[in-house]
């Protein structure tokens, strides 16, 4: 039996592809999935809000969440600590994070700075 109590992405769906050009049908089918959507959705229907000023608040709505969000990856990032250390005999080393981020620290032989990546 599954967890109810985590959420899982599939509560939050691939959006899907746009229709051609877009319409405000494609904002109603975020709506089914995406509670944000459907709150704006609701208020167009009732009459409080225009469909442009729904956009707006959506668009605003959604790059606030994504700030939080990729904030909250940063900070998570900076606080993590190395899972492996492997040092060469030059001075070189990479060092690999526990959610598999891995840094490379070149010796001065080698000239070069900092070098971060994923794998």
């Amino acid at each position: 039996m599954a967890d109810t109590k985590r959420p899982t992405l599939s509560l939050f769906p691939e959006p899907g592809p746009l229709s051609n050009p877009p319409t405000w049908e494609d904002i109603e089918l975020l709506a089914l999935n995406y509670p944000t959507a459907h709150a704006y959705a609701t208020m167009v229907e009732r009459g409080d809000i225009t469909r442009e000023q729904a956009l707006i608040a959506m668009v605003h709505w959604f790059a606030t969440a994504f700030s939080r969000q990729f904030r909250r990856e940063l900070d998570a990032q900076a606080l993590e600590s190395p899972d492996t250390i492997v040092m060469a005999d030059c001075g070189c080393s990479t060092h690999t994070y526990t959610r598999r981020r891995t840094s490379e620290l070149k010796c001065s032989a080698h000239q070069a700075d900092d070098a971060v990546g994923r794998r």
